[in-house]
């Protein structure tokens, strides 16, 4: 993202212009001092910048970092050029642009770093540019766009055998020696805890003494000498002044005075005297060079210490004996390994005054004075070769001056006289300087009719003589304000008290730190009103120029008033004296033009003018090279504080949104999509959260915004665009139509099935069911569509639903995991989340065997139909079958928690929610994987979701996921059979083991006859499925138990008998069509002899739907008669059977069996009818059974009464028939 800021920097104030042109004028008119070369045309001064860089490395990365403060001045890109040294020798160097520091809370505000392991280690082709143990100089310099200086630091590195090379730097000495001294333990080092250590040091020589109390003030003086304070700027920090050395203190104190590697150096009478210093130990030879002031080389010798390896004084009798001169001496010390460990260096002998060096470049002909014709000359060889010379006028000035200088009127300046003429030229005169003598020959210059006064028209008669530009109006205007404004008497003419007012308020002192005439004259001007205060209406007056267009002026209005507000420190809305003074110095810091001296045949790099020696100014265009020596300035652009105050209408300090997008010049252009983007990076940097950004925060929102990388937005500032584009009626919400135009805007309109889904995440996260989806409610819908999306940065990790909305109380009360400020690879930052148990059985058979179980879907109910001559329906049912109720509570609670009122009582809103989330935790099309019909793929066409008993506050709930897949077919009538194929997944080694580990679970397939087709045989692959026909329910069922994986099982249909495509109804869908299949039930009967003998399992049918039996019975018999059922489904199932011979009831989960037994005496006739009833909840069904006994009738059968379940014969009730519910392998194409 890179956007151009058109915003140039006019100058502080059109006055201040003016004040330049005035300054100009006068210098016309300065008398130069060829002594310092001052003048017109010269610059003077210096320009110091206290550094912000630090440079530190990494030993184990082998990585150098820079960081940086920007302090608001860097122009452009700010980057650092780092340059190692080998003993002064220049080795390598690299340039690396400085980017913006992530961390707030950082010291720095830009770093960058440089990455060494080429230097120290090499690579395949080239080998290590450093050598073991060898410490290397690294200097890093951080310069801006247009090479300017912003800061450096310095420091040595050195690698050995893969480690920092170690160096002995003396600690542990300091730390001994602070820890002996400080008698107090409080971590610093007093005068007094000093004196003490020396004076016990003395107490073992028996020729010391303690301390005189001389001696005591000096170790005083001393402590105060380096009691300065220390910062590291990391935070470790010691007071200054507190009379204390602390530790760092008290080591700089160690090794400047205490322990010394160094030297001092005399010269007495010739002879030239170094004391050398090894405290350490470590010196091993001195090198010594002394040249003289002439750079003559007098003395180079290396000095290798006494015999005993001691070094005593060194000395030169013959080397320095010249008078007047002065020598330079230089001394540098290296350890035995020849590695330089300090230097010294000092200038001694009679350095010559600089007065009278001066005075001897004029005294040509060496009498001890200067006439004034030597004066001239040598001010003619000091100017320049193209120069005509000072003019007549000037000439005679310089001549005045020289005259009045002649105290002994000898027509020549003895050295104290040419030292008083030099200070007059200078204007710059020390203490004993009388300023009233410059001004009293200027005030003659200026009297022209020596009326002992000045007129406006003297005064401005010799300005235009003077100089070769003639004012503009505004500056005679101003000039004649201040002139005016020093005419005390109002005679309209200046004495010369009157006259040296009016040019002191022009004085350039050459200071430029003092601009107090600068201030006093600019004040004066725009106080109109002469009250000795400036209001803002007299600073806009005087600044807001008429020619400046109406943004401008706005602009500089805004300007103006900031700074004058918060410089109006007492809030009376008028500035005085200081407070003008400090918004003159602030305005001055904000002038965007750099200057700098460039030599003639430099290249410049941006458009400016270039001022000669002559003060000619041409204008200069990037790649132009200087015509001379000169001046070259440029305009640098707004800088960040400008730009704050020409932005802040507020006047709050800071700048708001739309503050910021209207300095830039880009409210109107951008679109709604665009302002919300630049909202986004002005929220990233608004640290503190104020909706305001300050002048730190405003640097990274600019660098941001010049940076020619794009933004990348967060998944959630995605997702706000997102809404602001499907938000066609602007109302700030999206509606279920707006969602699907959105979803389909590529023009590919949504399947039957992805609609479906949409609606019931709509649904979903529509919390307040009003319709319509606010920011937060749009979140949830996009975050359950990436959900489900498949990709790797999802943050579903396949073991669980993930569903927004739920805080941490609910969700682990629904039995899930919460997840907070979760963030994928991506960097997204995902929602608040709770990660519910999944549907999917896979899923289920890996969780560890301890783990509390969810709920499981173990039974496939398959479907099938033809409805037209083009394609075929297959219906995947997956059942859950939950009668723990627990588990029902759990439901219960997720559903009332979540999206409803949370009362504790379900109603119907909250169960369909409830549906929604299980609909949403799985793609229907991945049912479809795995199956094919004729070798023809499928595809999901429909879902739904249905839960049973639930609502009703049943004790078995029927949770139910029905798929519907369509099939490509040929026409009904030409076809003979079609064949299903189920394929399984492959999974690997591990996957199997773990589905292997919870096999133990019983598990149904069913599979349903349809209208248009029968299935005629079933196959298993891998022979581990056997399925049995029912007749009840006109199907196929398998169940089981065991832990035998299926192989892929093909169903071969044939076309049932009489069939023809069935009509379907307009607004019927499978979801309409009850599964629920009827319960399966068996009569039979156990019979004891009065022999003994038995028989069991008699007279074993399938009970009919409904309808009546008969039973004849032999009597001299012991009877059990049984009704046996089974519920398909594994739900709750009931029967009932009443008689005059006894009743008997049995509910129970899945299968249910009621009997009773009775006695027949010999003799027993007559007839008893059963009365019997079964249901599953769905379906109830009923019978009756008449017994007939054969006996003589002596005994009625009603008379009978029926015996205790103990009747029952041994092992009879394992031989019962009950179906056994055992684990099947579900249809491969069940969805993961």
């Amino acid at each position: 993202m890179k956007d151009s800021i058109s915003l140039k920097m006019k100058p502080s104030a059109a006055v201040l212009m003016a004040l330049a042109l005035i300054t100009t004028t006068f210098a016309g008119v300065t008398y130069a001092d060829p002594a310092d070369g001052s003048g017109a045309g010269s610059t003077n001064g210096g320009n110091s910048n206290m550094s912000d860089t630090m440079i530190s490395i990494d030993y184990d990365s082998l990585v150098v970092y820079v960081d940086q403060y920007n302090n608001g001045s860097a122009v452009g890109t700010m980057s650092a050029l780092l340059t190692i040294y080998d003993a002064g020798s220049e080795i390598w160097n690299a340039t690396e642009d400085l980017v913006m520091e992530s961390d707030n809370t950082s010291w720095n505000t830009h770093y960058t770093s440089f990455n060494l392991t080429l230097f120290f280690e090499g690579n395949d082709t080239i080998g290590p540019m450093a050598e073991e143990g060898t410490w290397y100089s690294v200097n890093a310099e951080v310069v801006d766009s247009y090479q300017n200086w912003l800061g450096s630091d310095y420091m040595e590195i050195c690698m050995e055998n893969g480690s920092v090379c170690e160096v002995d730097d003396h600690m542990d000495e300091v730390t001994k020696l602070f820890e002996d001294m400080d008698e107090n333990g409080d971590n610093a080092v007093n005068a007094s805890e000093m004196i003490d250590y020396f004076n016990w040091e003395n107490a073992d020589d028996a020729n010391s003494s303690n301390m005189t109390d001389d001696e005591e003030a000096e170790v005083a003086d001393m402590i105060a000498d380096f009691d300065f304070g220390y910062d590291d700027g990391m935070g470790n920090t010691e007071d200054a002044y507190d009379g204390m050395l602390e530790f760092n203190e008290f080591a700089d104190w160690f090794f400047s005075v205490y322990m010394i590697t160094g030297a001092d150096a005399y010269l007495e009478d010739g002879m030239l005297l170094i004391e050398i210093h090894d405290d350490f130990e470590e010196i091993d030879y001195v090198w010594i060079q002394v040249f003289d002031q002439n750079g003559v080389e007098l003395v180079n010798e290396t000095y290798n210490g006494s015999e005993d390896g001691e070094f005593y004084d060194w000395t030169s009798s013959d080397c320095c004996a010249e008078d007047g001169m002065y020598y330079s001496v230089m001394i540098t010390f290296y350890d035995e390994e020849g590695y330089m460990i300090a230097m010294y260096s000092t200038m001694l002998g009679e350095m010559m005054d600089q007065d009278e060096m001066i005075f001897g470049m004029y005294d040509a002909d060496e009498s001890g004075n200067v006439s004034f014709d030597e004066f001239m000359d040598m001010l003619n060889i000091g100017g320049d070769n193209d120069s005509e010379g000072p003019d007549n006028q000037t000439i005679a000035l310089f001549q005045s001056l020289f005259m009045s200088s002649d105290s002994n009127n000898d027509s020549e300046l003895n050295l104290d006289e040419f030292m008083y003429f030099m200070e007059l030229l200078d204007g710059d005169g020390e203490e004993d300087n009388d300023d009233d003598t410059d001004f009293e020959f200027m005030f003659m210059m200026f009297d022209t009719d020596a009326s002992g006064n000045v007129s406006w028209s003297e005064y401005l008669d010799f300005m235009v003589s003077s100089s070769d530009e003639a004012p503009s109006n505004e500056t005679l205007m101003m000039m004649q304000m201040v002139f005016l404004s020093s005419d005390l008497n109002n005679d309209s003419e200046l004495d010369l008290d009157e006259f040296m007012n009016f040019m002191s308020a022009f004085e350039d002192d050459d200071d430029d730190s003092d601009d107090s005439n600068d201030i006093d004259v600019l004040m004066m001007m725009l106080d109109v009103n002469q009250d000795g205060h400036v209001s803002l209406s007299e600073m806009l007056s005087m600044f807001i120029d008429e020619e400046m267009s109406q943004e401008e002026a706005t602009q500089w209005t805004t300007v103006y008033t900031n700074v004058f507000n918060i410089h109006d420190e007492d809030g009376n809305e008028l500035l005085d004296e200081f407070e003008f003074a400090e918004l003159f110095y602030h305005m001055q810091e904000l002038d965007t033009e750099k200057c700098y001296d460039i030599m003639e045949g430099e290249t410049v790099m941006d458009q400016g003018e270039f001022e000669d020696a002559d003060g000619d100014v041409i204008e200069l265009y990037p790649g132009d090279t200087a015509p001379s020596d000169g001046e070259f300035c440029f305009d640098v652009g707004t800088g960040i504080e400008l730009m704050i105050l020409m932005a802040d209408t507020d006047g709050s300090g800071t700048l708001s949104m739309t503050e910021v997008m209207a300095i830039m010049g880009m409210g109107e252009e951008l679109s709604d999509e665009e302002l919300v983007i630049y909202g986004w990076v002005f929220d990233y940097y608004d640290y503190n959260d104020d909706m305001e950004l300050d002048m730190f925060e405003l640097i990274g929102f600019m660098d941001e915004m010049n940076d020619d990388s794009d933004y990348e937005p967060t998944e959630e500032q995605l997702m706000e665009v997102m809404m602001m584009q499907a938000d066609t009626d602007g109302d700030g919400s999206i509606s279920m139509s707006e969602m699907m135009a959105m979803l389909t805007e590529d023009g590919e309109n949504l399947s039957a099935v992805e609609e479906e889904y949409f609606t019931i995440a709509f649904m979903m996260a529509d919390s307040d069911g009003n319709q319509l989806l606010d920011m937060e409610e749009f979140m949830q819908i996009m975050f359950f569509m990436d959900s489900d999306d498949g990709d790797e940065g999802d943050m579903d990790d396949g073991n669980s639903d993930m569903v927004v909305g739920l805080n941490e109380e609910e969700c682990l009360a629904a039995g899930g995991e919460f997840h907070t400020n979760e963030v994928d690879e991506n960097n997204n930052v995902y929602p608040d989340h709770c990660h519910l148990p999944d549907t999917d059985e896979e899923h289920h058979d890996e969780h560890d065997a301890d783990e509390e179980e969810g709920i499981e879907f173990y039974d496939t109910d398959v479907w099938f139909e033809q409805w037209n001559d083009e394609t075929m329906q297959l219906v995947i049912v997956e059942l859950s079958v939950i009668d723990n109720p627990e588990e029902i509570a759990r439901l219960v609670m997720t559903a009332d928690e979540m999206y409803g009122n949370n009362d504790a009582i379900l109603n119907e809103s909250e169960v369909e929610m409830l549906m929604g989330l299980y609909a949403l935790s799985f793609n229907p099309q991945d049912v479809a994987n795995g199956l094919t019909l004729d070798g023809q793929n499928g595809t999901a066409v429909d879902f739904w979701v249905e839960i049973d008993g639930l609502l009703e506050g049943e004790d078995v709930v029927f949770l139910r996921i029905g798929t519907v897949l369509e099939f490509p077919t040929t026409p009904y009538e030409t076809a003979t059979t079609r064949t299903f194929k189920v394929t399984p997944e492959t999974h690997d080694d591990e996957d199997s083991n773990d589905t292997m580990t919870d096999c133990n679970e019983e598990s149904g397939v069913w599979i349903h006859n349809s209208e248009t087709w029968d299935i005629s045989t079933v196959s298993d692959s891998a022979s581990s499925l056997e399925f049995v026909y029912d007749e009840t329910n006109n199907m196929w069922y398998n169940i089981n138990d065991d832990c035998s994986e299926p192989g892929t099982v093909t169903f071969t249909l044939k076309k049932a008998e009489n069939g023809t495509i069935p009509t379907q109804e307009d607004d019927w869908t499978w979801e309409d069509e009850e599964m629920n299949m009827l319960p399966i039930c068996d009569w039979y009967y156990a019979v004891t002899f009065a022999n003994g003998s038995m028989m069991e399992d008699q007279w074993m049918e399938e009970a009919p739907v409904s309808g009546d039996y008969m039973m004849t019975l032999a009597d001299n018999a012991s009877y059990d008669i049984f009704v046996s059922c089974w519920d398909p489904e594994g739900g709750e199932m009931t029967v009932d059977i009443t008689s005059p011979l006894g009743n008997s009831s049995n509910t129970s989960i899945g299968h249910a069996m009621g009997y009773v037994s009775f006695k027949l005496p010999a003799g027993t006739g007559g007839n008893v009818t059963f009365g019997v009833a079964w249901t599953d909840g769905y379906h109830s069904e009923s019978g009756n059974l008449t017994v007939i006994a054969t006996g003589d009738g002596s005994i009625d059968l009603s008379d009978i009464t029926t015996q205790d379940s103990e009747g029952l014969l041994p092992g009879f009730t394992a031989g019962l028939g009950v179906l056994a519910m055992l684990g099947a392998a579900m249809l491969a194409g069940r969805r993961d």
